[in-house]
């Protein structure tokens, strides 16, 4: 079977990536339908976890069904190494 590659976006060659969590309803002056860019140089960023991968399985909250609850936790945090790495374009309009 032959399969075809994602299509990457790109930005003057720059890797593009997208995300449904960006509001689409910011306000800037009077315009209520406004969104933001953030433009990052991941070189600058540094990544850490902070704890390990916690995984608690819980035989109760779903008992009465025979059903099991896994719950998963982990935590990371991340920091620039220089401000300037990331800028943020306010006011955007599609």
């Amino acid at each position: 079977m032959v399969g075809t590659a994602a299509a990457v976006r790109s930005l003057f060659g720059v890797p593009v990536l997208t995300s449904s969590q960006i509001s689409l309803t910011e306000t800037t002056g009077s315009s209520t339908d406004c969104s933001y860019i953030v433009a990052v140089d991941a070189d600058q960023l540094v990544i850490g976890r902070r704890a390990d991968v916690d995984v608690l399985f819980d035989p109760y909250s779903y008992g009465s069904t025979d059903q099991v609850q896994i719950i998963t936790r982990v935590r990371y945090d991340f920091a620039l190494l220089q401000s300037k790495a990331a800028q943020v374009l306010t006011g955007v309009r599609t």
